[in-house]
């Protein structure tokens, strides 16, 4: 399958010539001048090709992320990725990866479909099948060498072993998760710190506080979308129960790590745009891999995606480990005989939830499986905004309920008034404008 697309006349002639029996126009002979073929595209077929190059770009866009998340994930394996050359921009149509050898192919082959999971081999080639084995062929070593080592892969295997690692840390105990998620994110702020490093000769020489075409509709709704960076600051709180004065460590644990992530991000959008223009940007399938790849070559590109497993991973991890503790809090409270279940501490691992872990693992599988990030990110971000508006809705409430309560050894939100802290009431109303422009954003399809 496939269509011919080009601007040039002739061209175009002879491909409608051939695909069309390479007739001769005559009032009633059949004459045909060369060897054709009836490869006429019916009109319901032309009307489909149309509506789906409109959409052509956003496919190109998720597979290409696809095939990003297998090259970070079988980086520092036997296994060689197949991935484009230099100065082309491959659509990852189809995904796969190299062997070593016959024997391992045929190895990975077995296990990955015994265990559920279709991966192929290479088509048979031509000259091997019976009906060609007799004719006339070149020096086809090139096609022999990968037809005996290449597997082809589907494109949702790496986002579940990743999930899958991830709750595998959350069930063996909160301290091995710890521990990674300590390892993992100093791995990406060093990641980052690279990326700002490399870019600071380059500030300043672009007009920052230039309004784009959007104008504050544009802002408001990139906001709303890059909510979703900050993912990751509630499961501070479901972790309470397993923090030393919560009451006083975790508010300033909140606040703290907010401000630090708030001015690397800053530093982050201020080297982007001095590399790239936003337009640029938008081209663009890894972003920051991009710009550290303009700034040090392929290494730097390399490097950056070794960082983006990490920082992909540990916010995997640590959405499983605070959502499940959530999950485990709400079973244990409610009445719900089912729910129930969700409170088992025993099995594999130190006291750990292991079926809540199991169940919002699944569920992250899920969502991970949309493939677009942006429709992910906004979806999630409903949920997000949600919790963060009950959040400060219950801290209002409570406020208003325990005016002349006095609490020592806490932290307390400074700013108030009658009680009510004004910080919290700025930030709810944020929350319900953003809240606005998420669904905005997933209206429009700028999602």
């Amino acid at each position: 399958g496939g269509a011919i697309i080009t601007n040039n006349k002739k061209l175009s002639f002879l491909a409608k010539h051939l695909s069309t029996t390479s007739k001769i126009k005559h009032p009633y002979e059949y004459i045909h001048d060369d060897i054709g073929y009836n490869y006429r595209l019916p009109n319901l077929n032309a009307a489909l090709g149309c509506a789906q190059m409109e959409l052509l770009e956003k496919f190109i866009q998720s597979k290409r992320k696809i095939a990003k998340k297998y090259k970070e994930f079988l980086h520092s394996s036997e296994l060689d990725f197949f991935t484009e050359p230099k100065n082309s921009r491959s659509n990852y149509w189809l995904n796969a990866v190299i062997c070593p050898d016959h024997e391992i192919r045929d190895s990975l082959l077995i296990e990955t479909n015994n265990s559920g999971i279709m991966t192929r081999p290479a088509w048979k080639l031509m000259h091997k099948l019976p009906m060609y084995s007799n004719l006339p062929r070149g020096d086809l070593s090139n096609s022999e060498f990968f037809e005996d080592r290449l597997v082809n892969i589907p494109n949702w295997i790496s986002v579940i072993a990743i999930v899958v690692a991830m709750a595998t840390f959350n069930i063996i105990g909160s301290k091995i998760s710890s521990y990674y998620n300590k390892f993992a994110t100093a791995i990406t702020l060093l990641g980052l710190a690279l990326v700002i490093a490399f870019c600071i000769p380059d500030w300043g020489e672009v007009a920052y506080f230039e309004m784009g075409d959007e104008g504050f509709t544009g802002i408001l709704a990139g906001s709303a979308l890059i909510f979703f960076s900050y993912v990751g600051f509630e499961d501070l709180v479901k972790m309470a129960e397993e923090t030393k004065e919560p009451k006083k460590v975790l508010p300033k644990g909140v606040l703290f790590s907010g401000i630090i992530v708030f001015l690397l991000y800053v530093m982050i959008a201020i080297s982007a745009v001095s590399t790239f223009s936003a337009g640029e940007l938008a081209q663009k399938d890894g972003p920051l891999a991009a710009i550290i790849e303009s700034q040090w070559g392929q290494i730097g590109g390399t490097v950056l995606v070794i960082v983006a497993l990490f920082a992909t991973s540990k916010t995997i991890l640590s959405n499983i480990l605070g959502t499940s503790r959530l999950l485990y809090d709400v079973a244990r409270d409610s009445e719900i005989s089912w729910l129930k279940k969700f409170t088992t501490l025993s099995g594999v691992g130190e006291k750990t939830p292991n079926y809540a872990i199991i169940a919002i693992a699944i569920v992250t599988i899920a969502f991970g499986l949309i493939g677009n990030l942006k429709i992910v990110a906004s979806i999630s971000n409903i949920f997000v905004f949600g919790l963060f508006g009950m959040v400060n809705v219950a801290l209002l409430r409570y406020r208003k309920n325990h005016k002349g309560k006095e609490e020592k050894d806490i932290f307390k939100i400074p700013l108030n008034i009658n009680n009510i802290p004004i910080p919290t009431v700025l930030a709810l109303i944020s929350i319900l404008i953003l809240f606005g422009f998420n669904i905005y954003n997933l209206l429009q399809g700028n999602a």
